[in-house]
């Protein structure tokens, strides 16, 4: 006999279900009182911040570089005086690229590829050989945009978004005047800066009961040792590590990993996603602040991100819009932030206007998950009863009016970028995080791109991308890459990120002054044969390798 199931009456509150988790739910939830009156109000101040942020603008003298040395010295310095960090943080750029990065990125720009010939090409211009010489100028073109190179002079509109001098965000406008009066303040740099989602509980009464039930907490009471990191991973009695684990159980097996391998969601480890379409089954759980080990431990995959440790920026330097770039060196399969805005369904986003912001991070034709829900034994009846309802609908993070820097990263068709979702301290509405993480190594100047998706492309941008990453087919040399083989284009990732590297670790690293190194290779193609700079040549290429 199967068990016997209570039908639920939605609309009926009892006490004891509305009744809030104590101190510790409220750490986890941002009530809204009136949602209409706060949007009313975010209307209002819109024009103040706007006049706000025209009186702030001002050109400043920039040097690219420089910046790059010194984020480098303060990250640097973070490290060194955080025990823990110290100990299990590594930002150090390897000597050559990981193969399966490279590998990685090959295939997603070998399946691009490969689509646009089946929906474009004739059985004639499939046909035509490869031409080497055009091949190589095509990856040297690529290889040149991999970084954006401000001016020397820059309209600064902000000098920190955030206002948190702990978390710098600087927004600036490189279009070519440089009256800061002439600088447009774009409606997209308004809005409230936050740093997680914003939970409001009137959307929905199914959405607001799984908020407020208790059964959907998970702490383990792994104790904390004063200065030491907990090992919750791999520990069997830890209730959170055990969910994790039980998440990774649903995820594909993939072809293109070694050995069967899934995706592991470890604090520090690297998080190396396994084909281009892992989104809806790669999920992970982690330990929280409300925890016995108060998230300080080895199974929070959250715990780079809550230390704040990167450096970014946001910049226009073209009709595409605002972007953002990292002003740090950031290692491949490293969480990067939280997509963060306001939790609301499909109708909200709607009524909002949205579209253009808000990302689906729940669909309603989730079987993966909504089964993974109802095999939960902890749960009643009723809880597995609402979270079925609950998946009834899409479920959007919405950050047009309240959210941070993720709300800035471009759409790429070949990204840096990917997401996962990772459920932290519960399996509520309320603690589900979307975790963008690098799918690359990514060094300073960099653009962050993330695939919204082929719909995203023709609806939003009619066709016309304007990221000229390396599988866009609006790049030049895009019809020699369909002549390009699998082994060509994982050479092209290796040695993209061989000049990358030397460059980061000669400019960066070892402080070299490039504008003085600019001078000397100037000198040298006016007169190459002088003895004089037949000996600099000499000196310079011996501290060459010794930085490399």
């Amino acid at each position: 006999m199967g068990e016997s199931v209570d039908i639920i009456d939605l609309t009926e509150d009892s006490e004891d279900e509305i009744e809030i988790i104590e101190q510790e739910k409220e750490d986890d939830i941002i009530e809204c009182d009136s949602e209409d009156e706060e949007r009313s109000i975010f209307l209002n101040c819109q024009q103040d911040k706007r006049m706000e942020m025209q009186q702030n603008t001002k050109t400043i003298d920039y040097d690219e570089w420089g910046d790059y040395q010194k984020i480098y010295a303060e990250i640097k310095k973070r490290i060194e005086d955080d025990p823990i960090l110290k100990q299990h943080f590594n930002f150090t750029v390897l000597e050559k690229a990981d193969d399966r990065v490279c590998q990685m990125q090959g295939i997603r720009l070998h399946q691009a590829v490969q689509l646009f010939i089946k929906k474009h090409e004739t059985p004639d211009e499939v046909s035509v050989p490869k031409d080497v010489f055009m091949l190589k100028k095509a990856f040297k073109d690529l290889r040149n945009r991999a970084r954006y190179t401000p001016p020397d002079r820059r309209n600064r509109i902000m000098k920190n978004l955030t206002l948190d001098p702990q978390n710098p965000l600087p927004l600036y406008c490189d279009m070519l005047t440089l009256d800061p009066k002439e600088v447009q303040i774009s409606e997209t740099t308004i809005f409230d800066y936050i740093d997680k989602n914003k939970i409001t509980t009137d959307v929905d009464i199914v959405y607001e009961k799984l908020v407020k039930s208790e059964e959907i907490l998970i702490r383990c009471d792994c104790k904390k040792i004063e200065g030491k990191f907990v090992n919750c991973f791999d520990n069997p009695n830890c209730p959170c590590f055990n969910m994790n684990q039980r998440f990774q159980e649903i995820q594909k097996i993939s072809a293109y990993r070694q050995e069967n391998e899934k995706t592991q969601f470890k604090t520090f480890s690297k998080i190396l996603m396994r084909d281009v379409d892992h989104y809806f089954d790669t999920i992970g759980f982690c330990c929280s602040s409300n925890c016995e080990c108060e998230g300080c431990c080895d199974n929070n995959v959250m715990y780079t991100i809550e230390q704040k440790i990167n450096r970014f920026e946001i910049y226009r330097h073209d009709e595409k819009g605002f972007c953002l770039r990292t002003r740090n060196y950031i290692p491949y399969g490293s969480p990067i932030f939280e997509f963060v805005g306001e939790f609301v369904d499909f109708e909200s986003v709607s009524d909002r206007e949205s579209e253009d912001y808000a990302f689906c991070c729940l669909d309603s034709d989730e079987t993966v998950l909504r089964n993974f829900f109802e095999k939960l034994e902890f749960l009643s009846s009723k809880t597995r009863q609402r979270f079925n309802k609950f998946f009834d609908k899409q479920w959007f993070v919405d950050p047009k009016f309240q959210g941070n820097e993720a709300r800035f990263v471009s759409h790429g068709c070949q990204p840096n970028l990917g997401m996962c979702r990772i459920f932290q301290g519960g399996i509520g509405p309320q603690h589900l995080k979307c975790i963008m993480i690098s799918l690359e190594d990514i060094f300073p100047g960099t653009q962050l791109t993330f695939d919204y998706g082929e719909n995203y492309v023709t609806d939003q941008l009619k066709d016309n991308c304007l990221c000229l990453t390396p599988a866009c087919t609006k790049n030049t040399f895009y019809k020699e890459l369909t002549k390009a083989s699998f082994e060509d284009m994982f050479h092209f990732f290796s040695l993209r990120y061989y000049y990358l590297a030397r460059d980061y670790k000669s400019f960066v690293v070892n402080g070299r002054n490039l504008k003085n190194f600019e001078k000397v290779l100037s000198l040298y193609m006016s007169a190459p044969d002088h003895p004089a700079l037949v000996e600099q040549r000499r000196k310079n290429r011996q501290s060459t390798s010794t930085c490399q």
